[in-house]
């Protein structure tokens, strides 16, 4: 977590020798936790309050009023200067933002439709072989995988093409800011403004996400903290490739310090159907983070204890895997291994494992996760993550077997978390 930042006043900047007039105002600020109070230049706070927002966006916490709030008083900070504020591209002019905004929300609207072709034409590849007899079945499969491969830089378009609108609605509210200021919108009143608030700023402690729906995150729980969760995937209806079921799974996760986590799970809950209870110790370590490039790097295994009708004595899935965050996007991607009987009876599995997170905003991302090869855990899984409550997620998803989807294979995974 960075330096919490609490707004206390605004004071007239002392005149310098020879009675000139100072021509600036200083915001005064406290660090948190900290007992010097240190006079800066309002650019600088408002600099500050810009990376503060940007923490808290990527801690994927708190409500949408939060990056309100910190755009609002960072426009006004800058406001405040008689100097005119500097942003990025400030030569372009009102029309040109606008302009801006329709090319890149009709390029939003042709990636999300190409991604949407390439999922449901590259599904369709990959299951032919399943349904029709044809010599050129393995060139189907290997053009399905490629088409699904392709939507995850599809997905990365997307989200570059709505932190572009992000930006030039930004822009446009800043002119209609000056345009205030031209009404006569005096600097006391903004003074007051920033303070009334810089108190309903909170601060708070970040949450981390263990998981996106199926595959690891880069997120690790601080030390001392403890997330709960459930899970429960389920099929309404039989069909050919898989019956209609329901099961649940519970995971309890420790931060333990170090940028290092433990928990366990509790799998093999099925019904209709003998259960074939299996407990799943699972670590997972951070072993490297960059926050100027915003990168992670992580490793971790699962270990699977059968424990009730036992086909197996013991198992592993390990991985490691990297995160990229892109203004509201983060990219994961990964490799596993998973031992005999773990994924797939009587066979050692190993794949690729990526993911997608885009924040909408302090509440609602869209997410989707695949990992790859034919086996009990070989699924795409785009969905819904929605936290109605800083301590809450839950999260909304639909699984798609990379195997026999045609036929049945996928299903309902919903999952509900608190961190504590």
């Amino acid at each position: 977590m960075g330096s919490k930042i609490v707004l206390l006043t605004i004071l007239p900047k002392p005149n310098p020798p020879g009675g000139v007039p100072a021509r600036r105002k200083r915001l005064v600020y406290r660090k948190a936790g900290t007992a010097p109070i240190v006079a800066v230049r309002p650019m600088v706070a408002a600099a500050w309050i810009r990376e503060a927002g940007s923490r808290r966006n990527e801690s994927s916490c708190g409500t949408g009023v939060h990056r309100t709030l910190f755009v609002g008083i960072e426009n006004l900070v800058m406001e405040m200067t008689l100097k005119k504020p500097s942003f990025e591209r400030s030569e372009r002019t009102v029309p040109d933002e606008r302009s801006s905004m329709r090319h890149w929300t009709f390029a939003a609207a042709v990636s999300i439709s190409l991604t949407v072709v390439c999922l449901c034409v590259g599904l369709s590849l990959s299951v032919l072989p399943n349904v029709i007899e044809t010599p050129f079945g393995d060139r189907f499969s290997r053009a399905g995988s490629i088409l699904v491969a392709a939507i995850f830089p599809l997905l990365y378009l997307t989200a570059h093409c709505l932190d572009e609108i992000d930006r030039a609605d930004r822009h446009l509210r800043v002119a209609k800011l000056n345009k205030l200021k031209g009404k006569g919108l005096n600097t006391g009143a903004s003074g007051i403004l920033i303070l009334l608030l810089s108190l309903l700023i909170i601060p708070s402690t970040a949450r981390s996400q263990q998981t996106i729906f199926n595959v690891p995150t880069t997120d690790v729980l601080e030390r001392g903290g403890v997330y709960v969760e459930l899970d429960a995937a389920f099929k309404p209806v039989n069909r050919q490739a898989l019956s209609k079921f329901s099961s649940f799974v519970p995971r309890v996760v420790v931060g333990v310090g170090g940028d290092v986590e433990v928990g366990l799970n509790v799998v093999g809950n099925v019904q209709p159907g003998a259960d074939t209870t299996t407990l799943v110790p699972t670590v997972k370590w951070r072993f490297y983070r960059n926050p100027k490039y915003k990168t992670d790097l992580i490793a971790g295994t699962n270990l699977y204890v059968p424990v009730r009708r036992r086909s197996y004595d013991l198992g592993t899935y390990s991985y490691v895997a990297g995160s990229k965050s892109i203004g509201k996007a983060r990219l994961t991607a990964g490799a596993f291994v998973a031992s005999k009987n773990v994924f797939a009876a009587n066979a050692v599995r190993a794949g690729g494992q990526f993911g997608f997170e885009y924040s909408l905003n302090g509440k609602v991302s869209l997410a989707a996760d695949w990992m790859t090869g034919r086996h009990s855990n070989g699924y795409f899984t785009p969905g819904v993550i929605y936290k109605p409550h800083p301590r809450v997620t839950t999260y909304w998803s639909y699984a798609i077997g990379n195997s026999d989807a045609l036929m049945g294979n996928h299903f309902f995974l919903l999952e509900v978390g608190y961190n504590f």
